[in-house]
């Protein structure tokens, strides 16, 4: 066959009679963009062949309703023989306000209106866009939306380097910074102008989204860049948190080429030919998941810095701040997406797309240095972190003191001991945001054996609350909690306000992880899987208030209930705790809120509301069945009793009384409880996953749960 087919592909297994048919199956199959040189002038589509790009380029005019001129040719019409250099089609505008009316405009109306989708794509002209530029559009407003992220998003995820964001920041990664700003700017806005406001954010999100799209097809080495990569995670992080499950599902596509760009190459290295030398090249570019691939010296910048500090050329020493911060901004644009596989899957109850073990880089360093405003401070701050006196005694090999550090699988190991290391405690108490990748970690393992001990047959009941895992498991998870709770208490003492949100966040995660032992989520036992974040959370919901997912799991050899509610009796106190945090929570601090710190607290909620609805439904039945007052010391009465104290404090003088000890009526209780869960999410309202689940709750109310 070989004699009859010389032309043999090199990157697969086939074989073709004339070269010309070898070309073009290498541009079809094996080719990226700069391969497929003619792109559809309407839809930015692009192939490798002039012929199959001319009939979609007509169809795809027939459909937005104008024919193809003679300008629109796309093909040799104008004598153009080479096909790797096609006529350069016209680049479409980017400006936020024609983007988002193609966004958000209706065909219908515009149909009405004797307008067409071409109309919108060319934009207002200069005398319209004066006239009818929103506020929100204006060069200051928009510095002011880039402050209102770095105000309150910033402080609980700083992903980004505050000090070197500024006019000279790539557009792409501005637009998103605003694009999300503008979503907390919003809420000072009237309710009208409000919404148009977000419908605009929505719009440059998806422009960002497509170009960045483009920019990465054409040649994805791009996300080696830094700020690319930021942009892209700040895309995936506004797509999952602000909508159903179409925009959600644009976040996750985007989540998934992510990560099979980061892991693919790799994972074909043993597949790569000798007659070629892309894949290798491949293989070499894209090991982001591991420091010694993405860089090839770590911490060089220590030495260098010291050096410029003895020399005083403060360009040395901005040079070597600037390696440092390229550095650390690939290992949390990495540790993020380890973060984000996690917080956007686990809602819906996806499984992760990356292992943890995969990533290999050590943990983030101090946020002293990374919240440094100038060089000198930054130097200043590394000596103090280090306690060196000076950074030439400093080897770069040393510079993290703790070996447990090295990597987030030997930190997750160390801090799960019951004598954890004192350094690796002092390195998460110097970096919250390496603490929250820490607990994310232990939270996706404990998720991970919660789907491993339910695929075997059930038990006997276990006395213990914390039933589903081994007495050694439990202590090494529950030691790791510990550890983490008691590095922020000791934060607490002297917290500088500026980090509060992000700690706050850690322990509504760490106390959302001790509810997971006793009580898994219900989609996961269920085997229920969901379309988006704001579909998961309100299938829990209403699984919380009856609908339980435990009856698949094979209850006939059950002659009881493993155990009731009264399980949260063992965090009683730790539950409370987190439930008046969140009830005093004040509307400002409510804007410091992540999404994924709603989302752990809401998890807080469901269990303190399921708890709350069984012992509600115990006293009910006591009291049908009963006649003397109840004791108040019961497991129902008093968690009833707990959980009404910190939602109805002015019921208290009534313990006692002639309602049997309860500060008030089961079905009184329960009502106030509903409500108060509304509150919380009207609250925050700032991402659309806190107003859709509003709008959850108050059908929940509607039909009498």
């Amino acid at each position: 066959m070989s004699s009859i087919r010389p032309f043999s592909c090199s990157e697969c297994s086939q074989t073709f009679t004339r070269n010309e048919n070898l070309e073009r199956h290498r541009r079809s199959r094996h080719g990226d963009d700069s391969r497929r040189p003619f792109e559809c002038l309407y839809c930015q589509t692009r192939f490798s062949r002039r012929d199959v790009c001319k009939r979609h380029t007509r169809r795809c005019s027939g459909r937005i309703g104008r024919p193809p001129t003679s300008a629109d040719r796309v093909d040799g019409d104008q004598g153009i023989d080479n096909a790797a250099s096609p006529p350069t089609p016209p680049i479409p505008s980017f400006s936020p306000l024609a983007l988002t009316d193609v966004i958000i405009v209706d065909p219908t109306l515009s149909a009405e209106n004797g307008t067409s989708p071409v109309d919108v794509l060319k934009g207002p002209s200069p005398s319209e866009h004066a006239s009818s530029t929103p506020s929100w559009e204006d060069p200051g407003t928009q510095s002011a939306q880039i402050a209102a992220y770095f105000e309150y998003f910033h402080p609980s995820f700083p992903l980004l380097h505050r000090p070197t964001i500024g006019d000279d920041t790539p557009r792409l990664l501005r637009n998103i910074i605003t694009a999300i700003g503008s979503l907390y700017t919003a809420q000072s806005l009237s309710e009208e102008d409000a919404i148009t406001c977000v419908q605009w954010s929505q719009g440059l999100w998806d422009a960002g989204r497509k170009e960045l799209s483009r920019l990465v097809g054409t040649d994805w080495r791009e996300l080696r860049r830094t700020w690319i990569m930021q942009a892209w995670i700040l895309h995936i992080i506004y797509g999952a948190y602000m909508g159903g499950a179409a925009r959600y599902g644009k976040a996750k596509v985007m989540l998934r080429s992510l990560v099979d760009v980061r892991i693919a190459s790799v994972a074909a290295l043993p597949m790569i030919g000798s007659n070629t030398n892309k894949p290798v090249q491949a293989a070499q570019d894209l090991g982001l998941l591991k420091q010694t691939v993405a860089t090839s010296v770590s911490r060089v910048w220590i030495k260098a810095g010291a050096e410029a500090s003895q020399s005083g050329d403060a360009q040395a020493l901005h040079n070597s701040w600037m390696m440092y911060v390229n550095e650390e901004s690939m290992k949390l644009s990495m540790y993020t997406l380890l973060f984000l596989d996690f917080h956007i899957l686990a809602p819906c109850n996806v499984r992760p797309l990356i292992s943890p073990i995969e990533l290999d880089w050590e943990l983030p360093l101090p946020r002293s240095l990374w919240e440094s405003d100038t060089a000198l401070l930054w130097l200043d701050s590394l000596k103090g972190e280090f306690q060196f006196a000076s950074l030439l005694e400093l080897d770069e090999s040393l510079g993290f003191p703790c070996p447990a550090s090295r990597s987030l699988t030997l930190a997750t190991q160390s801090i799960m001991s019951e004598v954890a290391s004192p350094s690796l405690l002092a390195a998460l108490a110097a970096s919250p945001i390496a603490t929250l990748f820490v607990l994310t970690n232990i939270d996706s393992f404990v998720r991970d054996l919660t789907r491993c001990y339910y695929q075997f047959p059930p038990g006997l009941a276990d006395p213990s609350a914390f039933h589903i895992f081994t007495q050694s498991q439990n202590k090494q998870i529950s030691a790791a909690l510990r550890h983490i709770l008691g590095v922020t208490s000791k934060r607490d003492i002297n917290c500088d306000e500026t980090d509060r949100p992000i700690w706050t966040t850690i322990e509504r995660m760490a106390l959302s992880v001790k509810i997971a032992l006793y009580k898994p989520d219900d989609l996961l036992i269920g085997g229920i899987v969901d379309s988006s974040i704001v579909a998961g959370l309100a299938t829990a919901t209403h699984l919380t208030l009856g609908l339980y997912a435990g009856a698949r799991r094979g209850q006939q050899c059950m002659s009881r209930p493993i155990s009731g509610d009264d399980a949260i009796l063992v965090i009683l106190d730790e539950a409370i705790e987190a439930l008046t945090s969140i009830r005093t929570t004040d509307r400002q601090a409510a804007l410091h809120e992540a999404p994924w710190s709603m989302v752990a607290s809401y998890r807080i909620l469901l269990a303190i509301w399921r708890s709350l609805r069984w012992a509600a439904g115990e006293v009910r039945t006591r009291q049908l069945s009963q006649t003397h007052i109840h004791r108040r010391f019961e497991a129902s009465v008093v968690i009833f009793n707990s959980i009404m104290e910190v939602l109805w404090p002015q019921q208290e003088q009534e313990i006692g009384n002639n309602k049997g000890g309860l500060l008030c009526l089961p079905d009184e209780g329960e009502t106030y409880f509903t409500k108060s869960v509304l509150w919380f999410w009207k609250e925050r309202n700032v991402w659309a996953v806190g107003s859709c689940m509003a709008t959850v709750l108050d059908e929940a109310i509607s039909v009498g749960y």
